[in-house]
């Protein structure tokens, strides 16, 4: 009867886990404060698994990885011993407490709990989250557009809601790695027609991802598109999963997906779909929606530094908060102002760049490299690097496509926003970061 009674609680643990995953990707996209919520009772389940579950001792590549994923977040409290303003950085503090939140949840998950299988229906919860928010905000504006005759509002800000856009767009751009990599559930796969409604999805999101006009999702997403072209090898699915994936050959890769070009299960047709057919539209109805990388060429080629610094075009804030940034950094690279000071040292050199306006908005560096750089300096800098592309390097030989997508998408956006310092981007990264390295860590074992 105790044998009887221990399976029924593993399998009500586990189910409870994977229901409580699903919910908080599934609620991601449009309602935060749910995914907290269920984020809280998924680590709650893991350690209440401790009671029904063998004890794992934590090996080697297990407490290794933990300790390179919570060095960053560690760092933030020493960095409050020196910070003058201590109530900023226990709020920064607090903002990114899931990134301590999430190794610890990955520490302690057994391997029974987190597996390939689990990580497939999480995905795949977040895609359908997504596709319903997309709908739903594409309902909503059209219903204003028509009362108003604004069509402005279905693009960038007003289109995005209450996300920011480049996290909105960052959404998108993993989910559609994600359905071009098949990262689904099989039994999502084998549905009749699944390919032709796949594609009609990747067309759905990559046209809400060029109206959101968020210059660093369209930059990553066509480094998207080349990952896709000269690694995804759909006629050996095992690869998917092994080192083949990421150091194959890239000339006999791209020859064997030419001949495929006509399938419907063509990587390429998925990047024209997902990607040329939406930005070609766009550029033809709204070329200003496509053309806001022009902005930058003007902005270097007509340097009047004074006369900009009262504009609030974003790509002149952003060229100004650059250079400003960068003098912050050039005297305090070692230690960095501390966890609390970081806009205060930031709207000082603001003042005396006459960036007027980028004071007056109390801006971050809308870059994480260096918003962690002046806060923490360059030890900061080097345990983010570690945090994020430590275990690319550690696990090289378990690591999949989907997973290299993910951190590539994301380590790219964070040159253009400061990500972990919104829930928004927080949540994202810590939330997902540790399920991929869970799932792989337990593949074989899985």
């Amino acid at each position: 009867m105790e044998i009887e009674f221990d399976n029924r609680a593993q399998r009500l643990t586990r189910t409870s886990l994977e229901i409580c995953l699903m919910l908080m990707v599934f609620t991601m996209p449009w309602a935060p404060k749910f995914t907290i919520l269920f984020t809280i009772l998924s680590f709650v389940v893991v350690i209440v698994s401790h009671f029904f579950f063998k004890t794992e001792p934590f090996n080697k590549k297990r407490v290794s990885l933990f300790f390179m994923l919570v060095g960053f977040y560690l760092l933030h409290f020493i960095g409050i011993l020196y910070s003058d303003d201590s109530k900023s950085a226990w709020f920064d503090i607090e903002i990114k407490m899931t990134l301590l939140l999430s190794p610890l949840f990955f520490l302690f998950a057994n391997s029974r709990l987190i597996t390939l299988i689990t990580i497939k229906r999480v995905v795949g919860m977040f895609v359908l989250g997504l596709f319903l928010m997309v709908l739903w905000r594409w309902t909503i504006i059209g219903i204003d557009v028509i009362d108003t005759g604004i069509y402005d509002k279905l693009f960038y800000k007003s289109l995005a809601g209450e996300q920011h856009p480049t996290y909105l767009s960052l959404y998108l751009v993993f989910a559609i790695a994600v359905l071009i990599f098949n990262h689904l559930p099989d039994a999502v796969i084998n549905i009749k027609h699944y390919l032709k409604i796949r594609l009609l999805i990747l067309f759905l999101f990559g046209l809400f991802l060029v109206m959101l006009s968020s210059r660093a999702a369209l930059l990553s997403s066509v480094g998207l598109a080349i990952l896709i072209i000269l690694f995804d090898r759909r006629n050996k699915p095992v690869e998917r999963f092994s080192t083949g994936c990421w150091y194959g050959s890239l000339v006999a890769g791209s020859r064997a997906q030419i001949g495929r070009f006509k399938s419907v299960n063509s990587p390429y047709l998925d990047v024209v779909v997902a990607l040329g057919i939406p930005f070609l539209l766009i550029s033809l109805m709204r070329p200003v929606a496509v053309n806001r990388f022009a902005q930058i060429e003007n902005v270097i080629t007509n340097d009047t530094t004074i006369a900009r610094a009262v504009s609030e075009e974003s790509t002149v804030q952003r060229m100004m908060i650059l250079k400003s940034s960068l003098k912050v950094i050039k005297s305090t690279w070692m230690t960095g102002v501390g966890t609390g000071d970081i806009h205060d040292a930031l709207e000082r050199q603001f003042l005396a760049d006459h960036a007027n306006y980028s004071a007056q908005q109390n801006y971050n560096p809308h870059d994480q490299y260096l918003q962690t750089m002046i806060g923490l300096g360059l030890p900061g800098l080097l345990l983010l690097l570690i945090m994020l592309y430590g275990p690319l390097l550690y696990l090289r030989e378990r690591i999949n496509l989907v997973y290299l997508s993910f951190i590539l998408v994301f380590g790219f956006n964070l040159l253009f926003e400061s990500m972990l310092e919104r829930q928004a981007g927080v949540l994202f990264y810590a939330l997902f970061n540790p399920l991929f390295l869970a799932a792989m860590l337990n593949y074989k074992r899985g």
